[in-house]
């Protein structure tokens, strides 16, 4: 009788390990961060024409997905922290409109460069939002967005910002 809950057991952790990972609706309907850069820049006073276009790396894969958003846009430094309050801000509201608990969060700035990490969970996946903004003496910055979700098989995300001067 033991070896049956075992093997039943088992059969059972094989068949949700082996389900098509499907990420959350925050994760599938956030492909494209423009339009709050967009926003952001018109809310904090900045130039609301973004200049070219962002690139975008998506990997999927049987467990887990990945994404990186990266944009230039019109930004000085007087603004850019005013700029990434208010985009971690949109983040958060986003990540909670969707249902999806954020469990811890934090943030770093040095000289040119401010970033903030935002990781959360919804139901059996957990995922992390860490977005990085440098600035340049030309008024101009590059933001990069990448976010991660994964299924929580050990009870959570390891996650961390770190920045370092010189680097």
């Amino acid at each position: 009788m033991l070896a049956v809950a075992g093997f039943l057991g088992w059969g059972g952790l094989l068949y949700r390990q082996y389900q098509p990972f499907v990420p959350t609706s925050f994760f599938a309907d956030n492909y494209d961060w423009q339009a709050e850069v967009i926003a952001v820049l018109i809310e904090v006073g900045g130039e609301a024409g973004v200049r070219g276009s962002a690139t975008i790396t998506d990997n999927d894969g049987p467990s887990a997905v990945h994404r990186t958003f990266v944009q230039r846009l019109p930004l000085s430094r007087a603004t850019s922290g005013a700029f990434v309050k208010a985009f971690q801000e949109r983040v958060q509201e986003k990540l909670i409109k969707e249902g999806c608990q954020p469990t811890h969060s934090g943030g770093a700035q040095i000289t040119d460069s401010q970033a903030f990490l935002v990781s959360y969970q919804k139901g059996p996946l957990v995922g992390a939002v860490d977005v990085c903004l440098s600035t340049t003496d030309g008024n101009q910055a590059c933001l990069v967005v990448t976010m991660h979700e994964q299924r929580a098989w050990q009870g959570g995300l390891n996650h961390g910002v770190q920045m370092e001067k010189g680097k």
